[in-house]
């Protein structure tokens, strides 16, 4: 339940949700053929992709079942593209130091190259849009970044790895 009800001329939640969606769809969408372009380049599955994203901002090495939990895919499958990823030389693998049955999967200079050169294209393609803008625009710009994270910070669940039902209401 919501502390605060919208004034009068707030817009319903679910109009708000699809018009900031809406509004960040080109911006997402401006760079994912040549992220792809690069994935297709290196073989790289979507799996794979989100196997090395996830290890990338993970603060230390995980555990096959962390790495399907945090991709919501089986263990099964984690492993084989896992093993796939081990072998392109993107990952490295390591017994557990408490428990040697488990496997301890992180990234090699390579899967850290290829982590970076995706959030390149990413920043290249705002600056682009960014660049495009009258001084106005990017002061106006401004202010609502601001104001997106001053709102994520206080109201969103500190560990990015937290489901959206952990999602924190304002408090009274």
């Amino acid at each position: 339940m919501k502390n605060e009800t919208p004034g009068p001329s707030a817009p319903p939640d679910e109009t708000l949700a699809t018009r900031l969606m809406d509004a960040l769809k080109p911006l997402v969408r401006n760079n994912q053929a040549e992220i792809m372009a690069l994935t297709a380049e290196l073989d790289l599955t979507l799996s794979q992709g989100r196997i090395l994203l996830e290890l990338s901002k993970a603060e230390e090495d995980l555990a096959n079942t962390d790495i399907a939990t945090r991709i919501t895919l089986s263990v099964a499958a984690t492993t084989r593209a896992v093993d796939a990823l081990y072998r392109s030389g993107l990952v490295t693998r390591r017994e557990d130091e408490a428990d040697r049955r488990i496997k301890r999967i992180g990234l090699t200079n390579q899967g850290r190259a290829i982590i970076s050169a995706i959030m390149e294209i990413k920043r290249r393609s705002v600056e682009r849009f960014i660049a495009a803008l009258s001084s106005d625009e990017r002061t106006a710009l401004d202010a609502a970044v601001n104001t997106i994270a001053t709102l994520t910070a206080t109201r969103w669940p500190a560990d990015p790895d937290t489901s959206m039902s952990s999602f924190r209401e304002p408090r009274a």
